[in-house]
């Protein structure tokens, strides 16, 4: 049961993200987050940044990016159990 409830939760930030890195929606809801929450904006916004980055193939800002998110995802994962999978 636990394990179905951690897999419907990843499938839905997974879904919001991936919604926000391609536009599909404009902004992440605004408020006061906890610290998971902070966790999963920042490396969404991360994510965004290497979409971007990776439609101008700038090789630098690339690597950079793919650092940073690398470090937020694993982050992400030690403080949700949730492996990110963009």
């Amino acid at each position: 049961m636990k394990n179905k409830k951690l897999e419907e939760v990843s499938f839905a930030l997974h879904k919001i993200a991936a919604e926000y890195i391609t536009g599909k929606t404009n902004k992440l809801s605004e408020g006061n987050y906890n610290i998971k929450q902070e966790i999963f904006v920042e490396l969404t916004n991360e994510c965004k940044k290497l979409k971007n980055a990776l439609e101008t193939n700038d090789i630098q800002k690339i690597s950079e990016i793919i650092k940073r998110k690398n470090y937020l995802a694993e982050k992400f994962y030690n403080s949700t159990c949730i492996k990110w999978l963009l």
